[in-house]
């Protein structure tokens, strides 16, 4: 049988584990990790060095929490193996097994008894002209979905509102309405901007960017402009960059996509340019 897709994982277990709950995050994170790679290859490499190359992290970092990692796997030749994981993939192995067996006997049974009438309504159905997703009957087609027969793939316009949709992501009900006065405050926010509007998920990206992020968030905050006209300015500010990663210089754009009901003067501090944008930091945000 190819390699299963997907690994059950029981978090109960897991979570009950008194090995697991005492590890550090960092403990945790490389045991997961390789779980993954155990699974997916069936055993992991025997020695650090290849194991800090395999989660691509430095040989040093990785060996402070291999100590605590290492006993929960079992030598097999120059490689490790998680026991439980195996006994798992059999089980599992097993059962996809029967239930493809029982799938080809089914279909074997099927076909005997009404291959002649499939075969039949296979061939009517197949007569008419086709369309791209598959679809017969123009009454099953939706009018947003549909395109020339002889065309192999959704309209353009369809691709485009989906590319639009990725880089203008809606608001995160999380978020508040109005940006706080404290500058503090304005950095969770900042990374929940940076999350979607820079793809930057890692903590040295995030750390990096953040101090741009909450310099642009404070001077829309002293022009007066709401959260959510500030997600759509930098929904605009990534359809104009063509998708890129506001980051830096592209950031500080952002207020020149904001509506221009929304382009109020500062309500104090002082001005300066950006990239031709006029960008006003209050003096409290300069801490």
């Amino acid at each position: 049988m190819p390699a299963l897709a997907y690994m059950p994982f029981y978090t109960a277990d897991f979570l009950a584990d008194e090995n697991v709950s005492s590890m550090t995050f960092a403990e945790r994170g490389l045991y997961i990790t390789l779980l993954c790679h155990a699974w997916r290859e069936g055993s992991i490499p025997g020695d650090v060095a290849a194991i800090a190359r395999l989660v691509q992290r430095p040989i040093g970092e990785v060996r402070k929490v291999w100590l605590t990692v290492a006993p929960r796997f079992t030598p097999s030749g120059d490689r490790l193996v998680q026991r439980r994981m195996e006994t798992v993939r059999g089980e599992v192995s097993a059962t996809a097994q029967r239930r493809s067996d029982a799938g080809k006997k089914g279909a074997e049974q099927r076909w005997k008894s009404d291959g002649p009438a499939i075969a039949t309504a296979m061939a009517t159905e197949m007569a008419g002209p086709m369309r791209f997703d598959g679809i017969q009957s123009q009454s099953q087609i939706d009018t947003d979905t549909t395109c020339p027969s002889d065309t192999p793939y959704p309209p353009a316009a369809k691709v485009e509102r989906a590319r639009k949709a990725w880089l203008k992501p809606s608001l995160p009900r999380q978020l508040p309405s109005s940006f706080p006065v404290d500058v503090e405050a304005l950095k969770p926010i900042a990374g929940t901007f940076l999350d979607a509007f820079g793809n930057a998920r890692s903590n040295e990206a995030i750390e990096k960017n953040r101090p741009a992020y909450v310099d642009v968030l404070a001077t829309l905050r002293s022009r007066g402009v709401s959260v959510a006209e500030a997600w759509h300015a930098f929904g605009d500010a990534r359809l104009a960059h063509d998708g890129k990663p506001l980051f830096g210089a592209a950031a500080k754009t952002v207020l020149s996509y904001l509506p221009q009901s929304s382009r109020r003067p500062a309500m104090n501090g002082r001005s300066g340019p950006y990239d031709g944008v006029l960008v006003t930091i209050a003096p409290e945000d300069r801490r």
